[in-house]
């Protein structure tokens, strides 16, 4: 079921009240509240029993605690980092001016690590970090990769969209791209995956249409038509390129005219 934003409260709730100092524990024999135990059994039995009325010192004291709080998460506040806390991933507090969102489950339960420490906290941003720039171009980076910029400035408009990117776990691209020239092609996938194929001659470098961050998997076939018929052995192979050899197996020999299909699969960023 939906709900809707309460009514925000003008004052704090028991700002005035006169209250009474909570000890941590309840002493013994008292029908105090305390702030680990709040009211004893005592205070339930009935006085003719030998129970104890709880003061209404206590209960103002208490509320006013909760009011303090709920008062000051109402104007947005955020409670400051201590060195007394265990915090888990998701847990947000401010230190040194700045919001910090907690990533990795850190304090004096574990090992403690102040929130400049980047294994543990990362630093949000705040409009204060935002770049401020009369005529120049900003770069919107994901992921230390730039995906969009824009030239501020430019016909005094006043909205400027920046199409959102696709991050992967190789790299950042918008879409599945693709492209063939004449007899090679090439596909990249968002997911990080290219495939670059073609065709070739023996011993005659080929130049990926698009280049990979590592030597890929490479594979060729040659055609069955009599004496070039043979296998395909790679000769060289890097990210950007591959020569490959063509064998004949009638006559012996590396052939000097042997041409062949060839596919190559890895990833692109």
């Amino acid at each position: 079921m939906a709900t809707t934003e309460p009514q925000k409260w003008s004052a704090t709730l028991g700002a005035s009240a006169d209250v009474n100092a909570l000890p941590a524990t309840t002493p013994s024999g008292s029908g105090r509240a305390s702030f680990s135990g709040l009211f004893p059994p005592v205070t339930q039995l009935p006085l003719d029993q030998g129970g104890i009325a709880p003061e209404r010192g206590d209960f103002n004291a208490l509320f006013k605690y909760l009011g303090e709080y709920l008062f000051y998460l109402m104007q947005g506040g955020m409670f400051s980092y201590s060195t007394d806390y265990d915090y888990t991933a998701g847990n947000l507090v401010v230190h040194g001016g700045s919001l910090y969102l907690c990533i990795a489950s850190n304090g004096p339960g574990s090992v403690i690590k102040y929130p400049t420490d980047t294994a543990y906290w990362r630093r949000l941003a705040l409009m204060s970090d935002m770049p401020a720039v009369g005529n120049g171009t900003i770069t919107v980076q994901a992921s230390g990769t730039p995906v969009g910029s824009f030239t501020v400035n430019q016909g005094g408009n006043s909205t400027i969209n920046i199409p959102e990117a696709t991050v992967s776990a190789f790299g950042v691209v918008k879409t599945d791209e693709r492209g063939v020239y004449g007899v090679q092609g090439w596909v990249r996938f968002r997911s990080g995956i290219q495939i670059v194929y073609g065709a070739g001659a023996d011993n005659y470098p080929i130049t990926f249409l698009r280049a990979f961050n590592g030597a890929p998997a490479v594979s060729a076939i040659c055609p069955t038509d009599g004496l070039r018929a043979g296998f395909v052995s790679v000769f060289a192979r890097s990210a950007t390129g591959v020569t490959f050899r063509v064998w004949d197996p009638v006559n012996n020999i590396w052939s000097p005219d042997g041409t062949f299909t060839y596919i190559a699969v890895g990833t692109w960023s």
